[in-house]
């Protein structure tokens, strides 16, 4: 874990120092918004719908857990065809993520 997250520093990091247009119109006037816009360009994050980033919004843990996956560049197994965990169905855009991380032992869960 400690990896990841000294990943996803050096990651910020760098794309920080990168000076891009903003990806997003709500994000354009935000002192953060070229590191939204590298993060976006790399495939990192996709805000939450074409053109809008929310930034106000919180953070999941389905969407943090992600945001590591796809900055450490993880190789993610074929998502089960049934769910990994009660509340996470099959149909739901972060079932690869977390059941991917839980089948290479990088996600626990609850089963309840």
């Amino acid at each position: 874990m400690k990896k990841i997250l000294s990943l996803c520093t050096l990651y910020f990091v760098f794309c920080i120092s990168n000076t891009v247009f903003a990806a997003f119109t709500d994000t354009q006037y935000s002192w953060y918004r070229d590191a939204i816009a590298s993060l976006e360009k790399e495939g990192i994050v996709s805000g939450t719908s074409p053109g809008i980033f929310n930034p106000d919004l919180p953070i999941s843990r389905a969407e943090i857990l992600t945001i590591l996956l796809r900055t450490a560049d993880v190789k993610l197994p074929d998502a089960p065809t049934e769910p990994c965990f009660p509340d996470v169905a099959v149909d739901t855009w972060y079932h690869p993520y977390i059941c991917g991380a839980h089948t290479l032992g990088m996600a626990n869960g609850f089963d309840s």
